[in-house]
């Protein structure tokens, strides 16, 4: 018969100082293994109330068991990504997430850990940037965190909004990792990631190895992604574009007119392609709506991420210098990517009329000596979509179920 004595008995042996002074005297093992034999011999006993009671006090032994077990310690790639040195942009921290996953295999590392700082009071960082301040920089934040999760060896994430704070964290935790930058950078706040640097370390990594880590998407995104094309892209072939067109660097819009006639000839020429724009709103030329081959994708609530799905999913990939071809940088998706300077590419080190060491056959690049015409796109366009393996491109979207339900739920 189970009474209150009962569990008074039963608290008293289970309680954290009587296992605490058996622990010390007998080992773990043994406490362990006596404790779950005196418990399961109370198993048949009749009554709700001592069933509950010994499973809180049985998985209470186990997760003390697992917190005071000594283990190896793994071995983890953090990388600090700080926007008081730090730009506010897409790219580079794509940039820098695939970098981290170059990091992790050279050096045999179990994960990537991430940090991300971005000072609440002076969140604009040294840069300036006028439109980032204490009152809405949390908007501008968690709208790029999502970027972390392109990382295919993700383990924990860190933001502080405090540089205190996270130099607490780092003083506490800095034998458990192999930081990236290199905290003597950090300090000097000399670590500029601009333009990506100049992608040495994946690079290097590609020369020795003969391959690169691949940015990761995950499925409900992927799946949102062949979703719009079934829906409204339906029997069509899905290109998706990136056109750049912000006030803070027109150098590297695109042209509206240019390319709005380049959908206008593709109309007629491959009546079967549908263009799928992507960006941000503010970006969008109204003109796109009124063109039968075109979709905006921001009609549809894409996020950032989603953009990254249809990149990723897309049959071929069109840009001009942005941000967000990133993904299609680290990936094995074909793309065309116009107007990146011959300043870059200097920097860079690459040769005239080259890309990456990484790229493939199918993933050109064009400096802004290329003349950007309706008809030279239409041409680099035919000459890239001629040889596309199409049939491998639909049996990837036919196999690609709808995307997940969007909140997690036991009845779905």
């Amino acid at each position: 018969m189970i009474t209150r004595n009962n569990c008074r008995f039963w608290d008293r042996y289970l309680s954290p100082l009587f296992l605490a002074g058996k622990v010390q005297e007998k080992g773990f093992v043994w406490c362990f293994k006596i404790a779950l034999r005196m418990l399961s011999q109370q198993v048949c006993r009749r009554g709700r109330h001592f069933i509950t009671h010994y499973k809180q006090k049985k998985l209470f032994i186990i997760n003390l068991f697992n917190f005071l077990s000594v283990r190896k310690p793994k071995k983890v790639i953090l990388g600090v990504w700080d926007y008081k040195v730090i730009p506010w942009s897409v790219g580079d921290f794509l940039v820098f997430i695939e970098t981290l996953s170059v990091l992790k295999l050279k050096h045999e590392a179990d994960k990537v850990d991430v940090c991300v700082i971005c000072d609440c009071e002076k969140p604009a960082g040294n840069r300036g940037y006028t439109n980032i301040n204490p009152t809405n920089f949390r908007y501008y934040l968690f709208n790029l965190l999502p970027i972390i999760n392109t990382s295919p060896y993700l383990g924990s994430v860190f933001q502080f909004d405090s540089r205190s704070e996270f130099y607490c964290f780092l003083k506490q935790n800095i034998n458990r990792y192999q930081i990236y930058p290199p905290i003597s950078a950090q300090l000097k706040e000399s670590f500029n990631f601009y333009g990506g640097a100049t992608l040495r370390e994946i690079r290097d990594f590609y020369n020795e190895r003969g391959f690169i880590p691949y940015l990761a998407i995950n499925d409900y995104h992927l799946g949102w992604a062949y979703n719009l094309y079934r829906t409204q892209a339906k029997g069509l072939l899905p290109v998706v574009v990136c056109l750049r067109n912000r006030p803070d660097s027109p150098h590297r819009n695109a042209d509206k007119d240019v390319w709005l006639s380049f959908f206008d000839l593709c109309k007629s020429t491959f009546p079967e392609v549908v263009f799928v724009i992507i960006g941000m709103r503010e970006e969008i030329f109204k003109e796109f709506r009124d063109r039968s081959n075109v979709i905006v994708a921001k009609d549809y609530g894409s996020t950032l991420v989603d953009d990254f799905a249809l990149i990723r999913t897309s049959l071929l990939f069109m840009s001009v210098n942005t941000g967000g071809s990133t993904i299609a940088n680290f990936s094995d998706v074909p793309y065309l990517i116009f107007g990146m300077s011959l300043e870059w590419r200097e920097q860079m080190g690459l040769k005239p009329d080259s890309s990456w060491e990484f790229a493939t056959q199918d993933q050109k690049i064009f400096y802004s000596s290329f003349i950007i015409t309706p008809h030279s796109l239409l041409k680099e366009f035919s000459n890239l979509y001629c040889v596309l393996d199409i049939q491998n491109w639909h049996n990837k979207a036919l196999a690609y179920k709808s995307p997940l339900y969007s909140a997690a739920s036991w009845e779905f």
